[in-house]
């Protein structure tokens, strides 16, 4: 049985504004006597408290890496069934997008998830951290590097407004398939201070608040224009292209 005791309970879902394609706050600050239990009360959930309760959770009952993964990819498939029933549909647009032709495109509706995706979204985040755990890995380091090396994959001036692959860009980056994929703290760590948080040792970094990371990733997909491109539909198939990588 996948599913988590309320002790784990996820935080609100963050919906993206369809005026100005940012994330929007609760409408009402959280209650200062409110249960700890609380969505309202994980709103702010740190990655060092995640990496708490899973390091907990996980020394109580251990697993294998190769069952965390069976056990993420189970998940994921809950997801994008829920997505599938629940999801508005993608609207169409065309192949190839000229400048001019970035505004023409619809954004989805503001749209609130059931409550059965918000809590799947909750256990898959607590899996991934602890898959992280299994795997003597900082899941938030991870998210760090990832954004520092797609800001270099994907660099403004040449994908803004596109939904292309990194590699359409190779000649200007020099990032290939095979190349310049490195995410090692050497490579990265000049750049931490962009994205709200350090690549330095366990005991220095900072421990930011997952929705400051939110933050982070929609501002680096605003910034290239992606948010039209970002429908619910299409990230969880995104995600799902992911899942097999890392599989």
């Amino acid at each position: 049985k996948l599913s988590l005791s309320n002790e784990y309970a996820p935080f609100p879902f963050c919906e993206m504004s369809p005026t100005t394609n940012s994330t929007t706050a609760p409408s009402a600050p959280p209650s200062p006597n409110a249960p700890p239990n609380s969505a309202t009360a994980t709103t702010m959930l740190t990655f060092g408290q995640l990496h708490t309760l899973a390091s907990s959770h996980y020394h109580k009952h251990p697993q294998s890496t190769r069952h965390l993964i069976f056990e993420l990819t189970a998940m994921v498939g809950l997801l994008a069934t829920s997505f599938l029933k629940y999801a508005p549909v993608d609207p169409s647009r065309p192949a190839l997008l000229l400048d001019d032709d970035i505004a023409s495109i619809p954004i989805v509706s503001c749209w609130t998830p059931p409550d059965d995706i918000k809590l799947q979204m909750g256990e898959l985040l607590f899996q991934l951290a602890l898959c992280s755990i299994s795997c003597h890995l900082e899941l938030q380091e991870c998210v760090s590097k990832k954004i520092m090396l797609n800001a270099k994959k994907y660099p403004i001036e040449l994908c803004k407004g596109q939904s292309g692959k990194y590699t359409e860009y190779s000649d200007q980056t020099g990032i290939t398939k095979t190349t310049g994929q490195s995410t090692s703290i050497g490579s990265t760590k000049s750049s931490s201070s962009s994205i709200g948080s350090s690549t330095k040792n366990n005991s220095n970094k900072d421990d930011i608040s997952i929705d400051v990371m939110q933050q982070n990733i929609t501002a680096f997909a605003t910034a290239r224009l992606w948010s039209r491109f970002h429908t619910p539909r299409n990230l969880v198939l995104a995600l799902l292209g992911e899942l097999g990588e890392l599989a």
